[in-house]
């Protein structure tokens, strides 16, 4: 934001550090018009907001490109690498229905499936293994790698199914007749499995369907609310609270992952992500631990349920905790778990489609314009929109030195004009508008 603050003249600059909060909307049209009718703002916000202008959307070369190196890496034996890339490749794919490569799709989740069964992450292969499946239904190597990780999981019976399966689609002679020792290999191993007692390592199935995306937060205890004539309103328990029992829970109004962490932690529910992140279908900004946790963020564009040519939704249950910045109803504050069920808009629709403005600009503007998006979304659906939440982000406006003043502004303009070419027609560049 330097050079767009280079731009500034000095009677907007001593204008912004005089002014108080109830002077942000004639300062923020002042500023607006001037950096409006220059050439070198507007190229500034392109940069931004063009997804032809950034790296941040989808790209076949690329994709094609990591591949490559992953297939390069998984030959010399390094899986590591090898996974890395083919999530990237994932990541850059074009998976819209225009620009949909099936085949490419299901074998890079192959390849990944294969990287993964050699670490030893077996669920997450058998994960992507159905990916694959999902989309090519006959891919006799992804039925055999799901068969090999369920075999490893001592869940025989379906690994059975899967070889059989494997060996009906596979067609080379060398195939098949890899495919019938292992099978035959399998069998033996149930036989003797079956005639001992002992405990099978099994899938849950909730490991391999998803439904509601359960974070598994901690139980809250039940609390009553009553008015006495000594104390007022006061919240009292129904039964015995224990040290360190969770007693209160605020959901978050809007919440956005921390930058450091946005390649290790699901975008939606902040968790660790497993081997086989999935990425959003429109950009390669990110990466979700589930299909689930894609549709709930609105990782189709424009709010559309994602494509039903990618695979059945799956979720891992094993995740990491992580923090993120979140705004509650009263205040900004750093939370450790979100529920994903109380978020019940799609908050990442307006970012997506390849501009780089989510990726780029602070983590804090970025809940701003979560925040903003989502009041006028209320606002256009009938509720009521109290314009003092959006100020209550600077009630300290007037405590701020000059400097901080003027990046404010700027920040604001520009993710004001970024917003605009992402949703455009949704609200007018004003200053009421930049103000907010």
């Amino acid at each position: 934001m330097e050079k767009v603050k280079a731009m500034i003249p000095d009677h907007l600059t001593l204008m912004i550090a005089a002014s108080g909060s109830h002077d942000l909307s004639v300062t923020g049209s002042a500023l607006f018009d001037y950096l409006y009718s220059s050439q070198q703002f507007h190229q500034i916000v392109k940069q931004l907001s063009d997804p032809d202008a950034t790296t941040c959307g989808k790209d076949q070369v690329a994709a094609s490109q990591r591949k490559n190196d992953g297939n390069a890496a998984f030959a010399q034996g390094d899986c590591r690498h090898a996974l890395s890339c083919y999530t990237q490749a994932l990541r850059c794919i074009p998976l819209s229905s225009e620009k949909f490569d099936k085949t490419m799709v299901a074998a890079l989740h192959f390849n990944r499936a294969s990287a993964l069964r050699k670490m030893g992450m077996l669920k997450e292969s058998i994960r992507d293994c159905r990916r694959a499946i999902k989309l090519h239904p006959s891919h006799s190597k992804a039925w055999y790698c799901k068969g090999q990780a369920n075999a490893n999981l001592n869940n025989f019976e379906d690994a059975i199914n899967d070889m059989h399966t494997a060996l009906a689609y596979e067609e080379s002679s060398l195939g098949k007749k890899q495919i019938r020792f292992e099978l035959e290999s399998i069998m033996k191993r149930y036989k003797r499995a079956e005639g001992e007692i002992k405990c099978w390592q099994t899938i849950d199935q909730d490991d391999l369907h998803i439904g509601d995306n359960n974070i598994g937060l901690p139980e809250v205890a039940e609390v009553r609310i009553v008015s006495t004539e000594d104390r007022g309103r006061e919240v009292q328990a129904k039964n015995i609270i224990l040290p360190g029992d969770l007693v209160l829970r605020e959901e978050p109004y809007v919440a956005v992952i921390l930058k450091p962490f946005r390649d290790t932690n699901c975008h939606f529910c902040f968790r660790g992500l497993p081997g086989d992140p999935v990425p959003c279908e429109f950009c390669a900004i990110p990466l979700y631990c589930s299909e689930s946790c894609r549709e709930h963020a609105g990782g189709s564009l424009y709010g559309c349920k994602p494509s039903k040519n990618i695979t059945e939704q799956i979720s891992d249950g094993s995740h990491d905790e992580i923090g993120a910045l979140c705004l509650s109803e009263n205040d900004l504050c750093k939370i450790s778990q979100v529920d994903a069920k109380s978020r019940d808009w799609s908050e990442h629709k307006h970012e997506c489609g390849g501009m780089s403005w989510a990726a780029v600009l602070p983590t804090e503007v970025i809940l701003a314009a979560r925040m903003f998006i989502k009041s006028m979304e209320k606002k256009s659906n009938g509720y009521f929109h109290d314009r003092s939440t959006s100020t209550k982000l600077c009630h300290h406006y007037e405590k701020m030195q000059p400097q901080d003043k003027l990046e404010l502004h700027v920040l604001a303009i520009v993710l004001a004009c970024c917003l605009q070419a992402s949703i455009p027609g949704m609200f007018q560049l004003t200053g009421t508008s930049i103000s907010e």
